[in-house]
């Protein structure tokens, strides 16, 4: 049996999902000022909005660098 949310737990949820929406289709360089929106409105960290979004299924798209572990520094 599904846990049954509150109103509250209800309304964040579908507030995060028109984040989400807003973030899949802002341009370059305006997602940070929706995160700290929503950070602002709900009253949490910008990492606790990125963690909240990855529940709803929000992948931040970030590419993973292609010399990631080649790196080595001489001593």
């Amino acid at each position: 049996m599904a846990a049954k949310l509150s109103p509250i737990e209800l309304a964040q949820a579908e507030y995060l999902k028109e984040v989400k929406q807003k973030l899949e289709s802002a341009d370059f360089g305006n997602k940070g000022s929706i995160i700290k929106q929503a950070a602002d409105f709900l009253s949490i960290s910008r990492n606790e909005v990125y963690r909240q979004l990855e529940t709803i299924g929000y992948k931040p798209g970030r590419k993973i660098r292609s010399d990631k572990g080649k790196s080595v520094v001489d001593a």
